[in-house]
């Protein structure tokens, strides 16, 4: 998320990563409040903050690693 003021909002791949998490991630209600998809994430449960596997599945790519750079 550091990340995100040096991207172009209207670049195509920025565009393509906004709409799977509107669609895949997130809902948002009229008044404002947000809704997680659970299925996605797995800190009220377990020790990882999300499922890596679906993520990596959803958007195309595995996470970085620890010593990888950016």
């Amino acid at each position: 998320m550091g990340l995100a003021p040096f991207r172009n909002p209207e670049h195509e791949q920025t565009q393509l990563f906004i709409n799977l998490i509107r669609i895949n991630l997130i809902r948002t209600a009229d008044d404002g409040s947000l809704n997680l998809n659970m299925n996605m994430f797995s800190f009220a449960i377990g020790l990882r903050m999300l499922k890596e596997k679906k993520w990596e599945k959803l958007f195309g790519f595995p996470p970085r690693a620890e010593d990888e750079p950016i």
